[in-house]
């Protein structure tokens, strides 16, 4: 059975890039996986050995639009860098709204004003102009993350008739019976789940509750025993006992 992992990154406003008045984020991640492979295996394409190791980022495109914590053109050059360097581009909205409450309609004006952004050719010499963006291919199919992780039945009407690829917003593992080694492949989302608009094929790729690891396997991954009581100090909302949290988010 092939180990199924896939990394993502949400937001990218921190570009990290020389000149901007910010370090790590996006270049940090480029930089970190460049000449990086998965292991040779046997050969097999289909489980991908041998092959560069990719990550996801979702992107919120009011970043190539305003100055944030970093500069719009900053951001577009380190995302031209992520792509470039082969990893993909994803949406996540342009104004990372709250969007449990929203419409099918309103997911899809999000959709469209994130993907127009990332579609605006990019031009390196003219990176903090409005009408440059990351060059990426409308046609392209997307993968697509809910800012916040949330949404409801409607978002998938929008994202089938937008034509996206899949999904990444649902959180798995939460529940007892999750043990980190029993975690649900990727599956198909019903055709008419949330109601009607679209009728590509839309699969659903988990947010998957990250185990941090107890006393007992702390020195495996080369952390000092007693993280799981650390994050519980910094955040008690965090579960000692069972140690799952929301990715390598925030929380950490």
């Amino acid at each position: 059975m092939p180990q199924f992992v896939v990394l993502g990154f949400d937001d990218n406003g921190t570009s990290g890039m020389p000149g901007s008045p910010t370090t790590g984020g996006i270049r940090f991640v480029v930089d970190l996986l460049a000449g990086r492979r998965n292991p040779a295996g046997g050969g097999n394409p289909q489980t991908y050995d041998d092959t560069p190791a990719r990550v996801s980022f979702y992107v919120t495109t009011r970043y190539l639009e305003e100055v944030g914590v970093d500069r719009p053109e900053y951001v577009k050059r380190a995302l031209r860098a992520a792509v470039d360097a082969g990893h993909e581009i994803a949406l996540h909205t342009h104004q990372h709204a709250h969007g449990s409450g929203f419409s099918s309609a309103q997911w899809g004006a999000e959709l469209v004003t994130c993907a127009d952004w990332l579609a605006r050719p990019f031009d390196a010499g003219r990176s903090a102009d409005p009408a440059t963006g990351l060059g990426v291919p409308a046609d392209v199919p997307m993968g697509f993350r809910a800012p916040f992780l949330e949404y409801g039945p409607p978002l998938f009407p929008a994202l089938r008739e937008h034509g996206v690829a899949y999904d990444c917003s649902v959180e798995t593992g939460f529940e007892p019976r999750y043990d980190g080694g029993n975690l649900p492949w990727p599956y198909r989302v019903a055709p008419d789940f949330g109601g009607g608009g679209g009728s590509g094929e839309l699969w659903e790729l988990q947010v998957y509750a990250l185990i941090v690891p107890p006393d007992a396997e702390c020195e495996r991954y080369g952390v000092a025993r007693g993280l799981r009581q650390r994050l519980h100090e910094a955040h008690d909302y965090f579960e000692v006992a069972d140690g799952k949290i929301t990715g390598f988010d925030w929380n950490l």
